[in-house]
């Protein structure tokens, strides 16, 4: 797919708030202070492009007014759809840094080639993120992202190196 038709979430609608059409986003971003900007043009996964009229933090969300959603019914049909970027537009990381997407799909596989399978998902939260490794038994193997037990992240050759550390694999697994 090219990169620009490629699509990032930087929110997703929970549900209306308030009767005007205000709606509570839950933010999958890390800079939503310029994602829900006024002015600010996303699009929703059923395709529809919506414009930041006015947004605010409350809680572990953001309260977003958006010009085209007019009162309470209208906003309950955005309800569950993920608000999206192109991929053109995500900012820069840091080195050593990966998007989410440039991760999964990856194959996955120990520093002496022995295959592991494929990254399904990364966990988000707690001390670190975890890849999910779907190996080709179809178990679930639990990777923490940490420095120790991934060796290399190589989206541009489609692949992820592990090392096995004590306890990631049960005992003659591979």
């Amino acid at each position: 797919m090219p990169e620009e038709a490629r699509r990032l979430s930087v929110g997703r609608i929970l549900k209306p708030h308030g009767v005007r059409g205000e709606v509570k986003v839950y933010p999958l971003t890390d800079f939503p202070e310029i994602r829900y900007a006024p002015g600010r043009s996303l699009l929703t996964e059923s395709g529809s492009v919506l414009t930041v009229e006015a947004a605010r933090p409350h809680q572990d969300t953001y309260l977003v007014k958006f010009k085209e959603i007019a009162d309470r019914t209208a906003a309950e049909s955005y309800s569950g759809l993920d608000l999206l970027i192109s991929a053109s537009e995500a900012s820069e990381l840091p080195p050593d840094t990966h998007w989410i997407h440039t991760i999964v799909g990856l194959r996955a596989r120990t520093p002496d080639g022995r295959s592991l399978g494929m990254v399904r998902e990364v966990l988000r939260g707690g001390a670190n993120d975890v890849y999910v490794v779907e190996s080709p038994s179809g178990r679930d193997i639990l990777v923490p992202a940490t420095k120790e037990a991934v060796e290399l992240v190589d989206p541009d050759a489609g692949e992820l190196v592990i090392n096995l550390l004590p306890g990631l694999l049960d005992e003659g697994e591979l």
